[in-house]
Order: structure tokens, then C-alpha cells, then sequence
């Protein structure tokens, strides 16, 4: 992905038409990878050994989209990674109110993981059922490649019969595989996601083929 960094804080752009405040979730069963891909994409690399989140971690960055045709549009990225235990359930679903992006992330390599989904999928369905929000299904883990044991087919039935039920809260519902270890994808998944909230927000313009031009950490 192409970056083009602008001096200065970039929320304050005069050339910025519009900036969104867009929380961003990160769900799925513990250890699946959503702290290491949290922190692959606020760029603090891959650690092998982790603990498992307790509650909830939170990052922030902003960037800016340069569409084709019509002004920038600025969004700071709120970025949710929340814990996975059965104990978090009630703590999850606050957490889970007012959410603009959902990832659901899965282990390729864990089967269990991946059917797991669908109680996830409640959950944010439970919390979000009056706005239309993008929904993205992560397979992670993908460069353990002998030992994957979830396919595309899977993942392209279970999304089919998905949107067939849930088109009250988005029938906005894609799939991207990556790997924390390597990296890949990882910026991929983050820009996808944005221009998804972009095309779910202004149906009006194309959002699809526009460029991050900027991005910048918040700490």
C-alpha cells in the first residue's frame, strides 16, 4: 500500500473535507491473533510470546483517503481488541455498542476458532441491529500452511448463508486472510475496512479504488 506522508498533525489539514471518529472491534476466541494484528498494523511488529487480553487494549490512527473524484476525507481508526473469555461476555457487549466496524478474526489452523463465529457474530448482531455496519471475517495464521484446516470453500459458504440472515444489520460482509507473523495483508485488512465504512456511509461515491494518503499513529 502506497503512503504519502503529510507534515504536521493531519486532522488538521485545511485540504481535509470531513474527518469520522470510527470504532473499529476486534473479536474472536482468545489467541487467535487480534493483539498481533492490532499491533502489526500500529507498526510494533510480531511478538511470539503472549498473554491473553484481559478486558480490552486500545489503539488509534489516523489516516487520509484521497477518493477519485471529490475532497479528502480524514478518519481516526479506534481500535478495539477485546478479549475472547467467557468471563468478558457482559463487559464484551458494552464494548461492542456503537461499533462502525466489526473483524471478526479467526485461527486457520483451529477449526473451532472458526465455527466460533457465529457466537461472536450474535453477540455484535445483539448490540448493532439499528445501522448497517461492515462485517469482516479474518482467517489468521495463514503462513502455517500445512497445518490449515479452514479453506476458502468454508469461509465462502458460511459468508453465503450469513447475509441471507443478517441483512438487518449489513449485507456488507467480506473475507480476507492474513498472517501477523509476516505481515501479511495485515495494512490491506485496515484499509479494506475503512473504505468499507466509507462505502456503507456514502452510498453516492466510490470508494473501492481510493489511496490512503497519509497515516499517523496516535498515542
Amino acid at each position: 500500500m502506497k503512503m504519502y506522508l503529510l507534515k504536521g498533525d493531519i486532522m488538521n489539514n485545511p485540504s481535509v473535507d470531513k474527518v469520522h471518529m470510527v470504532k473499529v472491534i476486534l473479536v474472536g476466541d482468545s489467541y487467535v491473533g487480534k493483539t498481533t494484528i492490532r499491533k502489526r498494523f500500529m507498526g510494533e511488529g510480531f511478538t511470539k510470546s503472549h498473554i491473553s487480553t484481559l478486558g480490552a487494549d486500545y489503539s488509534s490512527k489516523k489516516i487520509i483517503l484521497k477518493p477519485i473524484e471529490g475532497e479528502l476525507v480524514g478518519l481516526q481508526l479506534q481500535i478495539w481488541d477485546i478479549a475472547g473469555q467467557a468471563t468478558f461476555a457482559q463487559m464484551r457487549k458494552k464494548f461492542l455498542v456503537g461499533a462502525k466496524i466489526v473483524i471478526f478474526v479467526y485461527d486457520r489452523t483451529n477449526k473451532e476458532s472458526f465455527y466460533n463465529i457465529d457466537k461472536w457474530m450474535g453477540e455484535v448482531v445483539e448490540t448493532n441491529s439499528s445501522e448497517p455496519i461492515p462485517l469482516i471475517i479474518v482467517g489468521n495464521k495463514s503462513d502455517l500452511t500445512e497445518n490449515l484446516v479452514v479453506e476458502s470453500p468454508d469461509v465462502e459458504r458460511y459468508i453465503k448463508q450469513l447475509k441471507a440472515k443478517i441483512l438487518s444489520i449489513s449485507s456488507f460482509v467480506q473475507n480476507i486472510n492474513t498472517s501477523a507473523l509476516t505481515g501479511k495483508n495485515i495494512e490491506n485488512l485496515f484499509e479494506f475496512a475503512s473504505k468499507s465504512f466509507l462505502m456503507v456511509l456514502d452510498k453516492n461515491r466510490t470508494w473501492i479504488d481510493a489511496e490512503i494518503i497519509s497515516d499517523e499513529t496516535v498515542t
